[in-house]
């Protein structure tokens, strides 16, 4: 499977066309390619722990105030110097009500202080709590001390931007010819549902060690399509493997295949703002139902790990908690499920009748189509499964058009807290309903603790907690999937999926 390759190009799948190249907007699959093009203050290594990037060094005498100093050799690639105002600018936009389909919760998730106020329109983006002391010295002021903030800080959404050119060319600036970042490559072409097309960024810190003359993503949804590019050697880095190849790919060309263990949780998300789903007893029969070991083992068989709990086990320096009904047996869980689908008035006389909805995805339909199987063998359940392009999935989770969806909940950082927070009130309530104030305190309450140990006990709390709500129900912790040349120098498995194409090379073959 070595194929053919042109010089020093590297050809990365990307599944599909990106929404946008706005780092603040929803760029669905354009997210690998802003990591490409643009410097966030730090960056993510492949444990996850957070290494130096746009700023060289940073402190914090409370850990409510942090300063961060960027380094005086930063360049846009059109030659500008990056400054501290720079990331005031674009985390003022990030944060404003009027930036389009902006991702300003996210300041919100992380305690920027004013963040909330400013997203909703009661305090304008000036009150932001962020300020340049001077060129190169970036102040963040957060609502309360947080311990891990560091580690939140190399999501794209806090990727900076070129003042200049977003307010000068407001419709253009993230096509080719207008674009300018800051990071190891720029946007040299993008042709729409064919190919994106990066070359280095000449003026970048670190120029010296970027190894490679270009980088192409091609967004090719369809697995076989993409994997037959690979073979053929169209394609370096697939964005995945078809179920039905892995085995024999694992066998006959192991050095190419990488499955590991992601900080990323397969869900299943119940609309508890609806009946039936409204009782929580009906959603753990429903969890309870679902064989776990048979689903990673048998439907799945790529490595795949059974889930109990929000938090992967990839996690940082944590252990996962047992909730009481991940130490019954499978037989257990499927009488105690029984019993209270018969307790919500259910029976196979009288099935409960559910609808599914998933993305459209070949690798999607054997794992959906096995959850259904389940909860026929076991309860009688009449199930519909409903797959749809991802667009009008996303559309349709947002609007809350729906029973019962999947969803990877991805870990954005290194910290039980990130999984965790996806389910506080602000964030889970209005689209599934769960609100919890105590489980909102309990986060809180570990954002900041600074013992690692007494955080992690809060964690657990919290994961109890929440198990005993299920509005989104754990059933396997995911890998990462992709077919790697042997030429391709430098990969790295990252636990949170990062792959920055600056740690890559092309080696003679």
């Amino acid at each position: 499977m070595q194929g053919q390759t042109s010089g020093k190009q590297l050809v990365r799948g990307n599944y599909a066309e990106p929404n946008t190249l706005d780092p603040a907007a929803q760029p669905g699959l354009g997210i690998h390619i802003l990591r490409d093009m643009y410097e966030g203050l730090v960056r993510s290594g492949p444990d996850g722990n957070v290494q130096p990037a746009a700023a060289e060094r940073w402190e914090s005498e409370d850990l409510r105030v942090y300063t961060f100093h960027l380094r005086k050799d930063a360049r846009w690639s059109n030659g500008d110097p990056v400054t501290a105002q720079d990331f005031v600018y674009s985390w003022r936009r990030l944060a404003s009500p009027a930036t389009p389909d902006g991702r300003s919760w996210y300041l919100t998730s992380i305690q920027v202080k004013n963040a909330r106020q400013v997203a909703a329109g009661d305090l304008p983006p000036e009150r932001l709590g962020v300020r340049a002391l001077d060129p190169y010295r970036f102040e963040i002021t957060l609502e309360q001390p947080s311990a891990f903030f560091v580690d939140t800080l190399a999501h794209h959404a806090l990727f900076p931007l070129h003042r200049a050119t977003v307010e000068g060319h407001p419709d253009l600036w993230t096509r080719p010819r207008y674009h300018v970042s800051n990071g190891a490559f720029r946007l040299d072409e993008w042709s729409v549902n064919e190919r994106v097309v990066l070359v280095p960024n000449e003026h970048y810190w670190d120029r010296e060690n970027v190894h490679l003359d270009s980088v192409v993503f091609l967004p090719i949804s369809s697995l076989t399509a993409e994997f037959n590019r690979y073979r053929a050697g169209d394609l370096h880095i697939t964005g995945s493997i078809p179920p039905a190849q892995f085995d024999r790919l694992r066998a006959s060309v192991p050095a190419e295949v990488r499955a590991p263990l992601v900080a990323a949780t397969f869900m299943l998300d119940f609309n508890g703002k609806q009946p039936p789903l409204d009782d929580s007893n009906l959603r753990k029969a429903l969890a309870y139902a679902i064989d776990r070991d048979t689903l990673t083992s048998n439907v799945l068989g790529r490595g795949e790990r059974p889930a109990y709990t929000l938090t992967p086990a990839t996690m940082r320096a944590y252990e996962l908690p047992d909730s009481h009904w991940s130490q019954w047996s499978q037989q257990e869980r499927e009488r105690v499920a029984l019993r209270l689908y018969r307790e919500a008035g259910y029976s196979i006389a009288q099935p409960l009748k559910l609808e599914i909805k998933y993305p459209a995805d070949e690798a999607n339909n054997a794992k959906v189509g096995a959850i259904a199987a389940m909860w026929k063998r076991v309860l009688g359940i009449e199930t519909k499964l409903t797959h749809l392009e991802e667009k009008v999935f996303s559309d349709h989770i947002r609007s809350g058009d729906y029973q019962v969806s999947t969803w990877n909940l991805w870990a954005e950082f290194n910290e039980p807290y990130s999984p965790l927070s996806a389910s506080l009130s602000e964030e889970s309530g209005p689209v599934n309903g769960y609100r919890d104030s105590t489980y909102d305190q309990l986060l809180a309450q570990a954002m900041k603790t600074v013992d690692t140990t007494v955080r992690n006990a809060i964690y657990l709390q919290a994961e109890l907690r929440f198990a005993e709500d299920l509005r989104s129900v754990p059933l396997y912790q995911v890998t990462d999937r992709k077919l790697v040349k042997p030429f391709v120098n430098g990969y790295s498995d990252h636990m949170l999926g990062f792959i920055y194409s600056k740690d890559l090379s092309i080696i003679d073959h």
